[in-house]
């Protein structure tokens, strides 16, 4: 997880360049004087951390700005030309901006820029007020405003924390895909596992370890559920086919890594229970049975051992 909480309580800034343009300025003071209008633009919060942490990655900022990530959209104003919102003495040679409010939203100015041919003279403002040097008598003038809109720590930190998250399931969802064969061993073999529950094979034996009985019934009604398999087999085939696997993972990687850490609780009880060994070595060699359940506890052991 990435530690920045030094920037945490800073609000965002969302920088907009407002170009106004003044020209053939003459000895009287201009205002810039326009119809009133506002546009409305939107940004997420996802957007604003990402454009506000350099120490970001590129990845880790188009995964920001992709839109996957649950994140919280703010509509605000922009202002669009408002009377009276710059003027500009020739005389003294004086710029003074006003701020911009609307709907709660407050755009400050912070810079001014006074365009002439090619050149550009950068005016910092203070409290809206700036001075230039140029002394001819045709320019025009762009004001920068700046806009800060507060995200609050709590969901700055998950925005900073989803994309290490984001990798991470994608990881563990390649991971459980190396094993699909794995599952398809338990689902196809299942009815295997059930007789040693139902006292089928000779002599009556079976296992009676609730958890283990528990655990194969469960799983005889996921692969009778989903036409012979397993819930973690269809959300993997549902994965592989995902026009976006990074899309699917994020709607529903909690639900498969849910039902990953169920059936690996599941298949412990199973390959540790030792009603089962006993079970095996009272079949002869050429049951069935016997048979299929050798080739599941290789499964088995093979999830466990890869899948911690």
């Amino acid at each position: 997880m990435r530690q920045e909480t030094s920037l945490f309580n800073k609000a965002l800034a969302f920088v907009l360049c407002m170009f106004v343009m003044l020209s053939s300025i003459n000895l009287s003071a201009i205002t810039y004087a326009a119809e009133e209008a506002t546009d409305y633009r939107t940004v997420s919060e996802a957007e604003l951390v990402a454009d506000n942490y350099e120490s970001l990655s590129s990845g880790e900022k188009a995964l920001l700005k992709s839109g996957y990530l649950a994140s919280r959209t703010l509509t605000y104003p922009v202002p669009s030309g408002s009377e009276g919102l710059v003027s500009v003495n020739p005389g003294t040679r004086k710029i003074t901006v006003a701020p911009y409010e609307k709907d709660g939203y407050v755009w400050n100015p912070v810079y001014a820029s006074v365009v002439h041919g090619e050149e550009k003279d950068l005016v910092k403002l203070t409290d809206g007020e700036g001075t230039f040097s140029y002394e001819g008598a045709a320019y025009t003038v762009e004001v920068i405003y700046e806009l800060h809109i507060a995200v609050d720590q709590a969901t700055q930190e998950k925005l900073l924390n989803d994309p290490y998250l984001v990798a991470r399931l994608l990881e563990n969802g390649e991971e459980l895909s190396r094993y699909e064969s794995d599952f398809g061993a338990i689902s196809n073999n299942v009815d295997a596992l059930v007789s040693l529950t139902d006292g089928s094979l000779p002599l009556g034996a079976h296992i009676n370890t609730e958890a283990t009985v528990n655990a194969i019934t469960d799983l005889a009604a996921q692969a009778e559920a989903n036409d012979g398999f397993l819930d973690i087999e269809n959300m993997l085939i549902d994965y592989g086919y995902a026009k976006s696997k990074l899309e699917y993972l994020i709607e529903h990687g909690s639900e498969l890594k849910a039902e990953a850490a169920k059936i690996y609780e599941q298949i412990g009880y199973i390959y540790n229970d030792q009603g089962i060994a006993t079970i095996l070595e009272q079949l002869s060699d050429g049951n069935s049975t016997k048979k299929k359940v050798r080739v599941v506890l290789r499964s088995l052991n093979t999830l466990l051992s890869n899948l911690e």
